[in-house]
């Protein structure tokens, strides 16, 4: 009974592990505002397990990112350049029952901060 009762344990959390993947999987179109600049990009997300891995392209340019899913919160981070400046903006969110992904944004090293929403591109 207890091995039946683990089996099922383990099903049912590959079979919701699955629906987050696929929650996050796929492109989206990402708006972003850091101190009243706004700005739009388009990323594509693949997920494997709990890592998530893509690129988001942008009129700059393109980037790849690199992050985790955990239920219905993901964050990815890219790296970019500023006057020449490295940085890493780092992107956390969740994923609403409407399948609306919203969050907050960091540009490290400089701590500024700022928000995103993003919706499935159809």
């Amino acid at each position: 009974m207890k091995r039946l009762l683990a089996a099922s344990l383990v099903l049912l959390w590959a079979a919701l592990w699955a629906a987050d993947e696929s929650t996050i999987a796929g492109r989206w179109n990402i708006h972003s505002s850091i101190m009243g600049n706004e700005s739009d990009q388009e990323c594509t997300f693949v997920v494997k397990g709990d890592a998530l891995t893509g690129t988001c392209s942008a009129p700059q340019g393109s980037a790849d990112v690199a992050g985790k899913v955990r239920g219905n919160s993901v964050s990815w981070q890219r790296k970019t350049q500023y006057d020449g400046q490295d940085l890493t903006i780092v992107y956390t969110g969740k994923i609403d029952s409407g399948g609306k992904l919203t969050g907050s944004i960091e540009v490290q090293p400089f701590g500024v901060e700022g928000e995103f929403t993003a919706a499935r591109v159809k």
